[in-house]
């Protein structure tokens, strides 16, 4: 039974330093912000999880035009789309 626990603690961390490893490979690699990097990690998490601007904004204690500017920014390099709920700006992993 211990030796399982260990195993299991090894494959954790081993998986945890390989997901902070492509965290910061997308945030080298694309010029990425912090916040917008955090944001394609929970996609990576979460791949049908949605965020509107507002909820971007509030997460990241951001201006509206500042959170509106990296999710569009993330459009822009192909890593997220925009759909529209209405009149509400939706936006996805791609």
């Amino acid at each position: 039974m211990a030796g399982k626990r260990l195993n299991q603690s090894t494959y954790l961390e081993k998986q945890k330093t390989k997901k902070l490893a492509q965290f910061e490979a997308l945030m080298t690699n694309q010029n990425l912000k912090e916040r917008q990097a955090a944001l394609i990690a929970s996609w990576q998490r979460k791949p049908k999880d949605f965020v509107s601007i507002e909820n971007h904004q509030r997460y990241h204690g951001l201006t509206y035009q500042t959170a509106r500017t990296d999710l569009l920014k993330l459009v822009e390099m192909g890593l997220a789309r925009m759909i529209m709920a209405g009149k509400k700006q939706l936006y996805e992993r791609i």
